[in-house]
């Protein structure tokens, strides 16, 4: 067995919490959490990625929310 499909086997028999950092979660694995940083990213709205993300924590890092708009 592959590393990736091992690992989703894994994932998906453990009664455990799934949470990703900055990256939506891939290979069709579902997060309970993903922890973006500085501000929510398009694709943790997009179809897939709504889909797959879970509850979107943002953690702030210091950078002032009037950069986005500049």
């Amino acid at each position: 067995m592959c590393p990736l499909a091992l690992r989703s086997a894994l994932v998906f028999s453990c009664a455990m919490t799934v949470a990703c950092a900055q990256v939506p979660p891939g290979a069709g694995e579902r997060a309970d959490l993903t922890i973006t940083f500085h501000r929510p990213k398009t694709g943790l709205r997009a179809r897939v990625g709504k889909a797959l993300a879970g509850r979107i924590l943002v953690a702030p890092i210091g950078i002032p929310p009037e950069v986005d708009r500049a």
